[in-house]
């Protein structure tokens, strides 16, 4: 079985496929492979967001709590990202995020991210383009699953 460097993974990824490769080598330089159990939690609401997440195996929900209930509003899975909470100050997770199934990971650095696009206007401006996608994404998601919930 071949092994890939982590900036083949990226390279592979859609979020990375326009970009050059001196910026995948760039990010892939913040990133790491892990691993999460299922129970267990990537993220806990209220702690600080130093890191982001694409999930290469496994399963995850990001989970609010409304009232005494806590309720799915995501369940993310391989080949998509979890936690944009890092992006802007105070940089706090503002949702939990458990384990349903175990899960692999290429774990980025949100600090050294950061200091990547702010050191290299272009290759921020094309990361921080991608990530709005997504947020765009998942907020029109969140907002489908609310109307299904109330209707």
């Amino acid at each position: 079985m071949k092994t890939h460097s982590i900036a083949e993974i990226l390279s592979a990824h859609e979020f990375f496929s326009d970009m050059k490769p001196e910026h995948i080598e760039f990010i892939s330089g913040c990133a790491k492979v892990s691993h999460f159990a299922s129970g267990k939690f990537m993220i806990l609401a209220g702690e600080p967001a130093d890191n982001f997440y694409l999930i290469r195996s496994g399963h995850t929900a990001v989970e609010i709590e409304i009232g005494n209930q806590v309720r799915t509003i995501h369940s993310p899975g391989p080949g998509e990202f979890v936690g944009w909470s890092w992006i802007l100050p105070p940089a706090r997770w503002r949702y939990d995020v458990r384990v349903v199934e175990d899960v692999s990971a290429i774990s980025f650095d949100a600090e050294c991210v950061r200091k990547k696009c702010e050191a290299d206007f272009e290759f921020g401006y094309h990361i921080y383009r991608r990530i709005l996608k997504i947020v765009i994404e998942r907020l029109m998601a969140t907002r489908i699953q609310m109307i299904d919930m109330y209707a």
